[in-house]
């Protein structure tokens, strides 16, 4: 005589019927900042920064609250700022090549201290964005040498088509307009994008931009935002669920 040890009613069979025919919708595009998101690089900017900033003003600069607005923003724009503060205006042409110049102490320090490489955890990130075929765009405050320095150094080409890499070119004066390029380009909805972000102003660039879904990385918890779905140190804390709609 043979005895059941357990039995399954209809309903255990629909559910494992139902998970295995389940597929997972995932967002239409994952959207990286650069600088400060990708790569831990916050101590390295702020250093060029103070180098670019003693030669402007040829003191320390602190800044307000109110001046809250050029952090993260993009060289131009904080450079012309800077010069402001001494009685003085730039061209665009001046600014841009005082851009390069911080820019260059950037990627020398980057050099320097080998720290020129992913944030933790990323890796892992953009090969599972890959393997699930989730399309992957760039906007960055950064201008094009330093997007060539990573490219080159970290082979970003192993996930980033550079089509779809938006950096300060010129034509934009905040995030906002470059995410919304960076869905145009991919043909996507920003609505249903995902984005990845640091600093509090670029995350509301993202926000007003029109995603809602923002993961920060960021060592506070200082926003607080109901587009914010996660506030990451490292990208080893992420909770892949992030990419399901």
């Amino acid at each position: 005589m043979f005895h059941v040890k357990h039995s399954f009613s209809l309903y255990n069979l629909f559910e494992a019927k139902e998970d295995m025919f389940h597929v997972k919708q995932f967002v239409e595009a994952a959207l990286f900042d650069f600088n400060g998101t990708m790569f831990d690089d916050d101590d390295i900017n702020n250093i060029s920064w103070g180098e670019i900033i003693d030669e402007v003003c040829g003191q320390e600069l602190y800044l307000s609250n109110d001046d809250s607005k050029y952090i993260g923003a993009k060289d131009s724009i904080f450079l012309k700022y800077l010069f402001s503060l001494t009685g003085k205006e730039i061209s665009d042409e001046e600014a841009d090549e005082w851009a390069e110049k911080k820019e260059i102490k950037y990627r020398h320090y980057c050099t320097e201290w080998k720290r020129d490489k992913l944030r933790k955890g990323l890796e892992d990130v953009l090969n599972y964005i890959k393997e699930n075929n989730i399309p992957l765009a760039m906007a960055t405050n950064s201008i094009k040498s330093n997007v060539d320095f990573y490219f080159k150094n970290v082979q970003l080409d192993r996930w980033f088509d550079r089509k779809y890499v938006v950096y300060d070119d010129g034509n934009h004066f905040n995030k906002i307009t470059m995410y919304r390029e960076c869905a145009r380009r991919l043909g996507v909805n920003i609505e249903n994008c995902i984005i990845f972000e640091d600093s509090p102003g670029s995350v509301r660039n993202a926000i007003e931009a029109g995603c809602p879904r923002i993961i920060r990385i960021s060592e506070d918890n200082m926003l607080n935002y109901p587009e914010i779905k996660q506030n990451i140190r490292d990208f080893s804390e992420l909770d892949y669920s992030c990419f399901e709609l």
